[in-house]
């Protein structure tokens, strides 16, 4: 849709509004869903290692805006409280008092999900909405996202650095909205829920002391294992060898 039909909303629990449609930026853009993939085939989560080396600090990448783009693109960044709430993107007359630019058959939901986090942006860590996709198949469609927001925070004894993120869990839910009664608008909407909890990841090395205890335990137990593997087999050997001069002294008395 072009980004002249398009406005952005939050609202959350405590009934605060904010107008993101004036903290973003909108540039028309192409629609290229070539990259793209399904909520369903993303990928895993990076495990700490890989949060500690991707996790650098940047600004929005800027890109090429087309004259005349068949779509919207929509960033930046707006400021929300811990608390639970939704980020409404709609076309403008649908949902909230304002003078509607579209007819209901020219609406088109279908997106892509560049980037979407909480708190300090690093562009190399992936969160589970990062280059997704979804095909609207009806101009009153809505979309929605069900965001369960942890707090996070990793820190690497080793190298002395700590990285603060926010990791999120996600749903998705789709539905097409009645011609005859808008209550429930068509677009996307996005409702997050601030977990009253945290994670705290360590990355610790153990004292040489432990690290020697250790050692010394495991190398104990494959001597011990060894041992007792050696014995069985010594038995073995042996029982084998008193049945084969059992028999061969059988047979030197039948001979004779």
């Amino acid at each position: 849709m072009p980004c002249q039909g398009v406005t952005v909303h939050v609202v959350d629990q405590s009934g605060d509004r904010l107008l993101a449609h004036e903290l973003l930026t909108f540039e028309p853009a192409d629609f290229d869903s070539s990259a793209a993939h399904l909520l369903t085939e993303s990928e895993g989560y990076d495990d700490m290692r890989g949060v500690m080396k991707k996790a650098r600090r940047s600004k929005m990448r800027a890109h090429k805006t087309p004259v005349d783009g068949n779509a919207c693109r929509i960033y930046g960044s707006i400021p929300v409280t811990r608390v639970r709430g939704d980020l409404h993107i709609t076309a403008k007359g649908y949902g909230y008092r304002d003078r509607r630019v579209l007819r209901p058959e020219q609406l088109n939901f279908t997106h892509i999900i560049d980037e979407f986090s909480f708190g300090t942006y690093y562009p190399k860590l992936v969160n589970p909405l990062d280059g997704t996709v979804v095909v609207a198949e009806n101009s009153l469609e809505h979309i929605k996202y069900f965001l369960s927001v942890v707090r996070t925070k990793y820190r690497s004894y080793s190298t002395g650095y700590t990285v603060d993120t926010n990791q999120y869990a996600v749903t998705e839910m789709k539905g097409v909205t009645n011609q005859g009664r808008l209550s429930h608008p068509p677009g996307l909407f996005f409702k997050y829920d601030m977990e009253p909890i945290a994670l705290d990841i360590t990355d610790r090395r153990l004292p040489f002391s432990q690290w020697l205890v250790r050692s010394v335990n495991i190398i104990g137990g494959v001597i011990v294992c060894t041992g007792s593997l050696y014995r069985l087999f010594e038995a073995a050997c042996g029982k084998v060898l008193r049945q084969s001069r059992v028999k061969s002294g059988m047979l030197d008395k039948l001979e004779e």
